[in-house]
């Protein structure tokens, strides 16, 4: 690689015909994914513009060409943008599809939507045109159909071209939460469909949302107001709630439905709305009380009543009543209770009691935790395994870690040094590297430590 930049230097300077002019700088450089090695190399160039070349390993000139913009795609080709036009190029910088089409959207299913001569089609992996340009409008493929527009109604085809829904649709969401139905508007209806076009649903109110159950489809929907919009249910059992939440939040872990609306009730000093639950039926379970909410792994709920977190199981009961000031995410989950943390298991025990100024997650069994403004490293019962006495810990594994005294060393994230480090064992804590190397870091595949002192 540095031959290469070096011979990259020696062809700036160069004059002559079909060469570089000595203006020219460097911006960007991709290897492409061949053999021989090549490289694309982008100038900006204060006399041409868009100005690229294809050079070997050492820097030879191959070929110059001119390119507005050009990004790989997955399979290790390059499509490139040229006077607005887009083609595509092998690895080895030859042109597999002269540049042409005026917009290329993303690959999937082995097609992509172009636009050619103002119209959209679709191209296959070498850019061939396999869908002929007939619509206004083409979306990528998603589980074997694509959303096209024409004479701004919306269908769908297939992968072949062929229709399975006639432009008909006023608007089209697609796919969501479902790979069975689609979400598609007609007049004043929203329709949920099916692939064979029967009818799975249709909704006096908006449809916001919806999710499968074994029933059929939970729907959210919606009706806007002046104020913004009120969200409802339809569900799957057949009850409707009529639009008058300002949020609906569901989980398929948790049995009951979290709604916010609006509790001010004309008082100026209450808060304009709280979340509640709901059962199936529509009935308050738990009546509008929680500030904030988030659904955990496991069906249960995370709520805060002011500015303290408790847990809700799934009767909507407490669990862990509120006394966290600050939590984490996933199990066991960080908490902060008191000005400390510790971390907590899923049916509401501690696995770490709140005792640290700073606790972070654990991997290969230790977790980096803080007292008096030092780190050191526990164990997953919250047991010092290094005691905190060092200013920085950094690269480590489940056998050793690189450590600092120095407070400097804070930085070393910023500048991937670690000045004053040292190297100790886990779990004993014996010191393999005496502390004042310049860096210290350990391979995450096979654990070789590497050190630096002086330059060496």
């Amino acid at each position: 690689m540095k031959r290469f930049f070096a011979a990259c230097l020696a062809l700036i300077m160069l004059l002559s015909a079909g060469e570089l002019a000595c203006a020219s700088e460097i911006s960007e450089i991709i290897k492409l994914d061949c053999e021989p090695v090549r490289y694309l190399v982008y100038y900006r160039d204060p006399f041409i513009s868009n100005h690229w070349s294809l050079v070997d390993a050492d820097g030879g000139m191959i070929k110059e060409f001119f390119a507005d913009s050009i990004y790989g795609t997955d399979d290790g080709r390059y499509v490139v943008r040229r006077s607005g036009l887009y083609g595509l190029m092998d690895a080895s910088g030859k042109f597999i599809a002269e540049p042409r089409y005026q917009n290329v959207g993303s690959f999937s299913e082995g097609l992509a939507p172009v636009k050619y001569e103002g119209f959209y089609g679709y191209v296959n992996g070498d850019f061939e045109l396999v869908i002929p340009p007939a619509f206004d409008r083409a979306d990528r493929f998603y589980n074997g159909l694509a959303c096209v527009g024409v004479n701004g109604l919306y269908g769908y085809i297939d992968v072949n071209g062929e229709y399975v829904f006639e432009p008909q649709f006023d608007y089209s969401v697609g796919f969501y939460n479902s790979k069975d139905v689609i979400h598609v508007t007609k007049g004043n209806s929203d329709l949920l469909i099916n692939r064979d076009g029967t009818v799975e649903l249709e909704a006096d109110h908006s449809i916001d949302n919806y999710y499968k159950t074994e029933t059929g489809y939970d729907i959210v929907t919606y009706e806007k107001t002046e104020d913004g919009k009120l969200y409802g249910l339809l569900l799957s059992d057949g009850c409707a709630i009529e639009p008058r939440f300002m949020k609906v939040g569901y989980s398929d872990e948790f049995p009951l439905i979290a709604v916010k609306q609006d509790v001010s009730q004309g008082d100026p000093w209450a808060s304009d709305s709280l979340w509640g639950f709901i059962n199936r039926a529509g009935e308050y379970v738990v009546e509008p009380t929680f500030h904030d909410l988030r659904f955990l792994e496991g069906g249960l709920a995370l709520v805060s009543v002011g500015d303290l977190y408790g847990i809700l199981d799934k009767n909507g009961e407490w669990l862990v009543e509120p006394r966290f000031d600050g939590y984490g995410f996933g199990w066991p989950m960080l908490v902060k209770q008191d000005g400390l943390y510790g971390m907590l298991n899923a049916d509401g025990s501690y696995m770490i009691e709140p005792a640290f100024e700073r606790l972070y997650g654990f991997y290969d069994g230790y977790a980096e935790a803080e007292q008096d403004g030092l780190c050191g490293l526990v164990d997953e019962s919250g047991s010092w395994v290094l005691p905190a006495e060092y200013a920085v810990i950094g690269d480590r594994n489940a056998h050793c870690a690189v450590v600092s005294m120095d407070e400097d060393a804070a930085w070393w994230d910023v500048y991937d040094r670690a000045p004053g480090a040292g190297l100790v064992s886990l779990p004993e804590g014996k010191l393999l590297l005496e502390m004042g190397y310049d860096d210290i870091s350990i391979a995450n595949d096979d654990g070789t430590v590497s050190a630096e002192k002086d330059g060496v």
